[in-house]
């Protein structure tokens, strides 16, 4: 996936502090692509057609979910 690198609220020195977290931080990012979050969506989205509840119409919440998973493969506490 194609993605830019935008500091959020001075994130970028406190990364640069710890440089082996910064890199680990940037292959979970690198990890996910495109195509996992809209496979995911669309699989979602399916299960959700079948019983009968409303399609989500954002893909925010997959790209969270998969995020989770990838960072707790990690060995990150998930929230």
């Amino acid at each position: 996936m194609r993605y830019d690198w935008y500091p959020h609220r001075f994130a970028d020195i406190i990364l640069n502090s710890d440089y082996a977290l910064k890199q680990e931080i940037e292959r979970v990012v690198q990890l996910v692509s495109f195509e996992d979050v809209l496979a995911r969506f669309e699989q979602e989205n399916e299960h959700r057609k079948s019983s009968g509840r409303k399609e989500v119409q954002g893909k925010q919440s997959t790209i969270n979910a998969i995020f989770r998973e990838k960072f707790a493969k990690f060995g990150w506490e998930i929230e």
